[in-house]
């Protein structure tokens, strides 16, 4: 769950928070001929939130713990929401940071100054969608912890698996 970055650092996107909670990465920006590195680095910790670093002048993801999946674009982030909807923010010259409405999305992509999505479609049953929302995530993963067998311990000292 730690993160760990290398390559151009002369703004701080490769050098990551510390901590080990963090299940998704991402890193977007440019490097402008006349300015300096406007380049960031994107992350989902485990609680949902979103961290952002480096050098990005074009905003700050939202705050909040609901979110599941993140794509970083040239200046603008996006964020799927456990509800289906997606946020964006940055840079918006081309309509890239402005998300359609709705909640039915599974997947996202941030390019240079375009945004996809790939939205739900229930015609086929998936493996795993416990709460037939069609698709699976945190909420399928939480129904399945809360009956699981075994509870696994993430403390370091004593990371073995013990019956509940």
């Amino acid at each position: 769950g730690s993160i760990v970055g290398w390559g151009l650092d002369s703004g701080g996107q490769a050098t990551p928070p510390h901590g080990n909670d963090f299940v998704a990465v991402g890193g977007g920006g440019r490097w402008p001929t006349k300015q300096a590195l406007e380049g960031y680095s994107l992350a989902l910790k485990c609680d949902g939130s979103l961290v952002q670093w480096g050098p990005y002048m074009y905003g700050l993801p939202p705050d909040g713990n609901d979110f599941m999946v993140i794509a970083a674009g040239q200046f603008h982030g996006l964020a799927l929401k456990t509800d289906g909807s997606i946020v964006g923010w940055g840079a918006n010259s081309k309509g890239q940071a402005t998300p359609p409405a709705g909640n039915d999305f599974v997947a996202i992509a941030a390019g240079y100054n375009h945004s996809l999505a790939i939205r739900r479609n229930c015609e086929y049953v998936l493996a795993g969608d416990l709460n037939d929302d069609c698709r699976v995530d945190f909420s399928d993963l939480a129904m399945i912890a809360a009956n699981w067998l075994i509870d696994c311990n993430r403390d370091p000292k004593n990371p073995a698996c013990a019956p509940k």
